[in-house]
């Protein structure tokens, strides 16, 4: 090879994009010049054509944290499915329709809770959300499914596990610390026990709440006696 040929560029290092593009064939089993043209050619189809080579998930996980360009995250994102890698990009995602794209992508009932409350975009939550009500919709353990009911920090969440509860102590339970009105409007619509429908009827504040379980009590002398004891404490 003469010294000419040595000093000549080759076809990625030209200062037309197109041919750069072109030149990428040649260099298709070089990772570390592909790495490194995707992380810097200044034109986004040179970065996105060099991703599109590459392979390695570490690599193309770190491009999606670091490229401006929307869709080279895409592209990147679309190739990934280690679900720890996709929740470290969720994190990092600024464009609401890749964070979309990326909760689409997550099966893990941990990483789909940790997402839940990081998150606040009603669209994304909207689908983190309808992604969890299915888990809980498979779980059959009545002790996981009050954990659930009690403790989980989306009311949704919350509600797909009352609504697979039937044992009315564990309701009623569940009753006194909810703090979704609606949530305790779906628990009054399950209990049929007289006296803990006595009780919410006692002490409810809302009304929807309150009118159900009065609603649902059969003996009219314990009816008149919670219009009376209400009237007092108003």
């Amino acid at each position: 090879m003469g010294v000419f040929d040595r000093l000549k560029k080759q076809k990625w290092q030209h200062e037309d994009y197109e041919i750069r593009i072109e030149g990428l064939k040649e260099i298709d089993s070089d990772l570390e010049l592909l790495s490194k043209i995707a992380f810097e050619d200044p034109h986004w189809q040179v970065r996105l054509n060099a991703a599109r080579l590459i392979h390695n998930k570490d690599i193309l996980a770190n491009i999606a944290i670091n490229d401006s360009f929307t869709p080279i995250r895409e592209y990147c994102i679309s190739q990934i499915d280690d679900e720890d890698i996709l929740y470290k990009l969720f994190l990092n995602e600024k464009d609401t329709s890749l964070k979309e794209t990326i909760a689409e992508k997550i099966y893990d009932t941990d990483i789909l809770k940790m997402m839940d409350s990081q998150d606040n975009n009603e669209k994304v939550k909207k689908i983190i959300t309808a992604r969890r009500q299915k888990k809980v919709s498979y779980i059959t353990d009545k002790n996981l499914l009050a954990d659930i009911a009690k403790n989980d920090l989306n009311p949704d969440i919350r509600r797909s596990a009352i609504n697979q509860i039937d044992d009315e102590e564990t309701l009623f339970d569940l009753y006194k610390t909810e703090e979704n009105v609606f949530n305790r409007w779906d628990i009054v619509e399950k209990i049929t026990d007289e006296n803990h429908l006595k009780e919410i009827a006692i002490n409810e504040s809302e009304a929807i709440v309150y009118e159900s379980a009065f609603g649902k009590l059969k003996d009219e002398t314990v009816q008149k006696e919670i219009l009376k004891e209400r009237s007092v404490n108003k």
